[in-house]
């Protein structure tokens, strides 16, 4: 598969493609969860792990790993890339994407990428350890992604040389770090927390997660700061066998964080209508209105907006029955990366300007309006 192909995305939302449709909501009315993420992390016996190793000894892990996932089922076909043939715009398109780590985003000859066309895979050979697999979900699917992961590794440990991943009795599996040793996976769900963030309970969030080993940051951000009120809350890598309760205590804690954000909706909705209407309606007129629009200020007006479509303060097209979908979809296609490919005006001040207009025409054909 070609870079184009696996980005295609000139006005996706009049032509039915379907950008990042992993953190997509699959149930009407699930506003707040939008999504999941496993990782899982191996390093291969006998070799230098990556931050420490040597061209020659990257190149080496390339021909024992390459094939061995090509050779998974529909595998050959897949998005393939060594880090040190793409410049920094096509590494910007990709993580607008979240299908490529940060680390890797910053690796260059022996790093490579592997993305099946469905894009619900992200494989990186040689970013902080020898094999991370990145599998992504529209809904909290932990222990089923925990489930697929395992069997995929194991499948491709399979088709390696003797030795396979690092691994003892006492540790599990031996990672580049000491303390994150064992069963190599990590959980990420993303939670849509505006009303928490409106009453000023981020701080409060935080702390909370941090007491019992969870961690908690921005799932979109950019030099204007943390956007969209989307964060994602996350496990610490697991001892050996302890995987299952990470996954038991994140789903606790997930579903207290659900409870809780639909509690303070309404009780914003009751005790503070007018606060809640201002907030809303302000961030209606600017994406009607605004001849420029950064990133930041379209991504916190989109959290408003779905704010008010989840409190039916907001009115739309009665047609469109997937119209959370879409302005999720926004902060992909619009974000700067992106914007510039379609454009053709890579670093252009006039990319603002451009993504002003592309949200005042998708609001008009959706016909977005704030109730009386």
């Amino acid at each position: 598969m070609k870079f184009i192909q696996l980005l295609e995305t000139r006005n996706s939302w009049t032509q039915g493609r379907d950008i990042s449709p992993w953190h997509h909501q699959s149930s009407a009315g699930a506003d707040i969860l939008m999504g999941s993420i496993a990782r899982l992390s191996r390093s291969l016996a006998g070799h230098c792990f990556p931050g420490w190793s040597s061209l020659e000894s990257r190149r080496e892990i390339l021909s024992i790993l390459r094939p061995a996932v090509q050779a998974q089922r529909g595998y050959k076909t897949a998005f393939r890339v060594e880090m040190s043939d793409l410049d920094l715009h096509s590494r910007r398109l990709i993580l607008e994407r979240k299908l490529l780590s940060p680390c890797m985003a910053a690796r260059q000859e022996g790093c490579e990428i592997i993305i099946p066309k469905k894009q619900n895979i992200s494989i990186m050979l040689n970013e902080e350890e020898h094999l991370v697999i990145h599998r992504y979900s529209q809904d909290f699917e932990c222990r089923n992604m925990q489930d697929q992961l395992m069997s995929f590794a194991a499948n491709i440990e399979q088709k390696l040389p003797q030795g396979g991943f690092a691994r003892n009795e006492q540790q599990g599996y031996l990672l580049s770090q000491p303390s994150e040793c064992g069963d190599g996976m990590q959980f990420y769900v993303l939670l849509h927390l505006p009303a928490m963030v409106l009453s000023d309970m981020r701080v409060q969030i935080q702390r909370a997660c941090g007491k019992i080993g969870l961690g908690i940051h921005a799932f979109y951000s950019d030099d204007d700061g943390d956007t969209g009120n989307i964060f994602v809350i996350y496990t610490q890598p697991a001892p050996l066998g302890k995987s299952q309760q990470s996954i038991a205590s994140l789903e606790r804690v997930i579903q207290t964080l659900i409870n809780r954000e639909a509690e303070v909706r309404r009780k914003l909705f009751i005790l503070r209508p007018w606060a809640v209407r201002d907030q809303v309606g302000r961030a209606l007129g600017l994406l009607s209105y605004a001849n420029c629009l950064s990133y930041k200020e379209m991504a916190d007006s989109i959290s408003m907006i779905r704010l008010g479509i989840s409190l039916n303060i907001i009115s739309y097209d009665a047609s469109e029955k997937a119209i959370t979908p879409r302005l999720i979809e926004l902060l992909t296609i619009l974000a700067p990366a992106h914007l510039a490919e379609v454009t053709g005006s890579q670093g252009s001040p006039q990319l603002p300007c451009e993504r002003a207009e592309q949200i005042k025409a998708l609001l008009r054909e959706l016909n977005i309006q704030l109730k009386p």
